[in-house]
């Protein structure tokens, strides 16, 4: 008898530390209840509402088909924290590569048009200089296209019109360097 009134308290035991455990682990989610229905209480919840589907797929694509439970929710949190930030990280160096090559045509076109743009910044921020004076050069191109004189080809034109930029480029270049007089005749 003694050794079955041992292992009922043995067992015994286990049962109430089993309990204990449970209660515990009940307690814990209740309290992590509560923090969730003060979140979704929230007048900002409502917003953010909104991104949840694509959270759930970017959770999929980070984790994969995973259950959730109360017990993993951390580990797998800090999993898609993880994962999100190196996502984050590799977007960053691609604008960053993106930003130096935008740098380079900048300037690039300031040294092919160096007249035209001496008082333009070679940056992110003065994109729109660049792309008025673009969308100019691109004009005043498609006009030279369309002949004046009817009868002269587009070809012949647009050939006669380049010889004729060429020519100003390189006077208004010796204009700029003061070896050109300014008087001359046409």
């Amino acid at each position: 008898m003694s050794d079955q009134s041992r292992l009922r308290r043995l067992l015994s035991r286990d049962r109430e530390r089993d309990h204990a455990q449970t209660t515990l682990k009940q307690e814990q989610a209740q309290a992590l209840l509560g923090q969730v229905r003060v979140v979704l209480d929230d007048v900002s919840f409502s917003v953010s509402a909104a991104y949840f589907s694509r959270v759930d797929v970017l959770r999929s694509e980070a984790l994969g088909e995973h259950h959730l439970t109360v017990e993993s929710s951390d580990n797998r949190e800090q999993d898609m924290r993880k994962w999100l930030q190196d996502r984050i990280d590799i977007e960053d160096k691609r604008h960053g590569r993106l930003r130096e090559k935008i740098i380079k045509a900048m300037t690039e076109y300031k040294d092919s048009f160096e007249l035209e743009t001496r008082e333009v910044d070679v940056s992110i921020e003065a994109a729109f200089e660049y792309r008025a004076h673009a969308r100019t050069a691109d004009y005043r191109r498609s006009t030279r296209l369309r002949s004046p004189v009817q009868g002269t080809s587009q070809r012949e034109h647009h050939s006669r019109s380049r010889e004729f930029s060429v020519a100003a480029r390189a006077r208004n270049a010796r204009r700029s360097r003061n070896v050109l007089p300014t008087s001359t005749s046409r």
